[in-house]
């Protein structure tokens, strides 16, 4: 019966880290997701983006600048019915003029310029992966380390909470000659040295919570 129940035990406990750990898995997911919708730096990125393929399309319509037209105003245009007479010369010249310069260096420049751009697209959407990258393994860091240092500070709490138990206890029995001062010094230094080490808990995990919330753009209270 007794083997049965520590296997029950076991098996209970076994249930739980898992959960336990499936759980963490979803929200560093979840963090991740949010750190890389509301991050400053990747929003940035996406625009640098969007700047180089707008430099792109410019280096492709510098073509385009070869093109000239051009309208003459001229008697005939503004009076079509001075056409005859000594006038009749006016009707001949154009109204309009479409001229298209290409040089030897349109050629050889304007390609250049397209492909220098498309380059540096591809370079800058490159850095974003990367960051998007680094954004990824530094919120699973950070996430890691203040869920570590939350469970330490739990910890601690409880340890320190049954330290003070016990000075109470002691406290009692010792103002009533019950126990030695020695007994009472050693249950008081052992409560102080705990709580000592739940302050320096407690600020890490402040620390650790305040790193992570920089990366998500979020406070992790706000969070649901």
């Amino acid at each position: 019966m007794r083997k049965i129940f520590k296997m029950l035990i076991l098996i209970s406990t076994t249930t739980i880290t898992c959960q336990e750990a499936e759980n963490l898995d979803s929200l560093e997911n979840k963090y991740v997701e949010l750190a890389l919708t509301h991050n400053y730096s990747l929003k940035n990125a996406s625009l640098k983006i969007k700047s180089a393929h707008k430099d792109v399309q410019l280096a492709k319509n510098t073509w385009g600048e070869q093109v000239v037209a051009q309208y003459n105003v001229n008697e005939a245009n503004l009076n079509p019915s001075a056409t005859t007479g000594t006038n009749a010369a006016n009707s001949f010249y154009p109204r309009y003029l479409l001229g298209i310069r290409w040089s030897l260096s349109t050629f050889l420049h304007t390609p250049l310029t397209v492909n220098k751009a498309k380059i540096e697209e591809k370079i800058i959407q490159n850095d974003m992966e990367q960051e998007k990258q680094n954004m990824i393994y530094e919120v699973k860091r950070r996430f890691r380390i203040y869920v570590a240092k939350k469970e330490n500070l739990s910890l601690r709490k409880q340890l320190t909470d049954e330290a003070k138990s016990q000075l109470n206890v002691i406290t009692k029995k010792y103002n009533n000659k019950e126990v030695l001062f020695d007994e009472y010094l050693r249950i008081s230094n052992t409560y102080l040295t705990l709580k000592e080490s739940l302050n320096i808990s407690e600020s890490e995990m402040y620390v650790s919570k305040y790193d992570l919330e920089e990366l998500l753009g979020v406070a992790i209270d706000n969070i649901k």
